[in-house]
């Protein structure tokens, strides 16, 4: 249950209606999102981001995922855990994979360059001051541009808020 007045989404009309369909009915409307119909304007610019990331010319979805699943065990956005569990084991990860990913982001299977840029993103996010231009540089040696590094940083860091947020009206 909500503190905040929010649409369920067997109750959507409208603009809220027409943005919790682009959840298919397999995987269902994250309760995050569901949070977020109490603003309707800040839930469509949170979609066209997840739809920036979700369309992403060079990170995998594979590896957003994995970026989901893992920042939110770290920070204890459980809502978010399980929802990015589903996608990650409808992708193929075994449960043992997915676990371990919590905390080793090599359990995910990504090419080796996206794990770099995995662990990394974790660094951003448990100690955000220690980054060195030395590690931005080896990530640009690995073929990622300042765009790459910068969204992967910003879902994390989108992730790290969708928590806060949800730790706050839920109950």
């Amino acid at each position: 249950m909500f503190m905040l007045e929010t649409v369920a989404p067997e109750a959507a009309t409208g603009l809220i209606a027409d943005l919790y369909a682009k959840f298919p009915p397999e995987i269902g409307v994250p309760k995050t999102l569901q949070l977020m119909s109490a603003s309707p304007g800040l839930m469509e610019r949170h979609l066209q981001v997840i739809d920036y990331f979700r369309n992403h010319k060079r990170l995998s979805p594979e590896f957003f995922t994995a970026l989901r699943y893992s920042v939110a065990a770290k920070v204890g956005h459980t809502a978010c855990e399980v929802f990015n569990r589903g996608i990650l084991s409808r992708m193929g990860l075994e449960d043992e994979r997915i676990r371990r990913l919590e905390c080793d982001p090599t359990a995910a299977g990504l090419d080796k360059e996206e794990e770099k840029l995995l662990r990394f993103v974790h660094k951003v996010v448990d100690e955000p001051a220690s980054v060195t231009q030395k590690e931005v540089e080896a990530l640009h040696a690995l073929g990622f541009s300042d765009a790459d590094i910068l969204d992967a940083c910003s879902a994390a860091a989108n992730m790290v808020a969708s928590s806060v947020l949800f730790k706050a009206f839920i109950r």
